[in-house]
């Protein structure tokens, strides 16, 4: 799906960058012990903030939690990939969300202290060591990255805001029809570039900033599941195309919209498209390859904890079927293009460039 984030502060990233790397053996025994971490830390913070509910909401803290754990494999996907320049970006978008919900600076001193302070107790060095420096940065920095929490929300057009509102209040033919006059007007590409991309990354820094419900966020992200088949069944189809493709969520993956837009955009361009939903097995994606045989695999990835298994899917890809050409998708395979570029052809951070990707890889 298409994924909201706001403008990182570049020095930020690029001392994330330098920091080391976490050895193999050091993020394995991350992957081995996360589910006592996640417990542990869970557990120290609750005793911390249940009683005195000073640095977070009480009525936030169980938000304040499932945030935490979602940090924690963040944490093992960023060790995992090398990526340390997204160090940053994640814990600020992880920050915002309980900014937003009346977490103190406190609560996220108090949180990094207790994470360091557990692996300490849970691994041994030199592994703790490793896995602790990248936290101890964060700690340092924690008025920087406060301050890049506060960054203005993005305007929205006028008729973009029209069809955020109509989104709001469940209007959901109306919605449609909203989109489909501005097909009229224009291209499809442009009705889904131009009016429902922007939107619903809107709505999703709209939650992030806690001015939308997590149901209302999602009840936006469905509604505009309609309006996109809607908006492809109301344009003409092009002629059928000698191509076949899958286009697949990485395994975790519970964002499947950008990747429905894709499958449906290519059905749109004439290929024979098959889609794979959110959170299938990869080993169940493979099989299903061997038999549908696809001349192209588009992978999509939004969240960046699941970019070491779209990485290893791409691996065994080309380990299974080294014929079948690859393409990258979502917002964490464009932040993690550096990993991400070797495994496959290509890396698209939209349905156009997705479909000349797809297009050149094809007639190779």
């Amino acid at each position: 799906m298409v994924g909201p984030g706001k403008t990182i502060d570049e020095p930020l990233s690029a001392e994330a960058a330098k920091l080391p790397k976490p050895s193999e053996s050091s993020v394995r025994l991350l992957r081995d012990e996360l589910p006592r971490l996640l417990k542990t830390v869970g557990d120290k913070l609750t005793i911390d903030e249940r009683y005195e509910c000073g640095a977070i909401p009480c009525e936030q803290l169980d938000f304040a939690l499932q945030g935490n754990r979602a940090f924690g494999h963040t944490l093992l996907g960023i060790f995992e990939t090398g990526l340390m320049e997204l160090l940053p970006q994640e814990f600020i978008a992880f920050a915002t969300a309980l900014r937003s919900r009346g977490a103190e600076a406190g609560f996220f001193s108090t949180m990094l202290r207790v994470w360091i302070g557990t692996i300490h107790a849970t691994i041994t060095d030199p592994e703790a060591e490793e896995l602790a420096r990248p936290l101890e940065w964060l700690g340092q920095n924690l008025d920087r990255l406060d301050a890049a929490t506060s960054g203005p929300m993005p305007a929205l057009t006028a008729e973009q805001r029209q069809f955020l509102d109509l989104l709001l209040a469940h209007r959901r033919r109306e919605a449609a029809e909203f989109a489909l006059r501005a097909l009229d007007a224009s291209t499809v590409e442009s009705a889904l570039n131009g009016l429902v991309v922007p939107v619903l990354e809107h709505a999703g820094l709209c939650w992030q900033a806690n001015e939308l419900t997590v149901a209302q966020e999602h009840a936006a992200t469905e509604i505009c599941r309609y309006v996109v088949f809607r908006v492809f069944d109301s344009a003409p189809r092009s002629k059928s195309l000698p191509y076949r493709a899958m286009v697949v969520c990485a395994p975790g993956e519970e964002h499947e919209l950008g990747a429905e837009m894709m499958a449906a955009y290519l059905e749109h361009k004439g290929w024979e498209v098959l889609f794979v939903g959110h959170s299938t097995p990869a080993d169940d994606i493979l099989r299903t390859a061997e038999t549908v045989k696809p001349d192209l695999v588009m992978i999509s990835v939004t969240i960046v904890a699941n970019l070491p298994a779209a990485v290893l899917l791409a691996r065994e890809f080309r380990r299974r079927q080294p014929d079948v050409r690859l393409v990258a998708g979502g917002r964490a395979a464009v932040a993690g293009r550096r990993v991400v570029e070797s495994e496959v052809d290509a890396i698209a951070a939209d349905i156009e460039e997705g479909y000349r990707a797809a297009v050149r890889l094809a007639e190779d």
